[in-house]
């Protein structure tokens, strides 16, 4: 690009634009209540502030490949991501004592399965590897 086109885009004058009050429910809709359109509810700006400062971890969570369908699809159905599923389901399990009980007891037993065949496999790969004198 040449000294001079640079020098004009650099001089051009932008034209100006009147700025614009824009709420999010318009007087309009707030007259039809029953009307089929759905409506964010206009959080403040302290609830807005502490979902700002939300911090978040990364991590890899192993799932059956049965239940990461299953879940998957349930997310996908209720427009929510999995992290929110897992996260909501946590709060309820803490909030609610008489859940505890049964879902740590399934834990436990999926987690006994878990270990049976994390051993199972590996010493399935120690004989693959080292023969059957080991």
């Amino acid at each position: 690009m040449s000294e001079d086109a640079l020098e004009r885009l650099r001089n051009r004058t932008r034209p100006a634009v009147e700025t614009r009050d824009l709420p999010l429910i318009s007087p309009e809709s707030s007259e039809n209540p029953t009307s089929n359109h759905q409506f964010m509810r206009v959080e403040t700006e302290q609830e807005t502030t502490s979902w700002a400062n939300m911090e978040t971890k990364q991590s890899t969570v192993r799932l059956e490949k049965n239940l990461t369908q299953r879940i998957n699809q349930l997310c996908q159905s209720e427009e929510i991501s999995r992290e929110v599923l897992f996260e909501s389901l946590f709060l309820y399990f803490e909030a609610h004592n008489s859940v505890q009980n049964k879902v740590l007891t399934e834990a436990r037993k999926r987690d006994r399965k878990r270990q049976k065949i994390a051993n199972y496999r590996r010493a399935k790969s120690m004989i693959e590897r080292f023969g059957k004198d080991y």
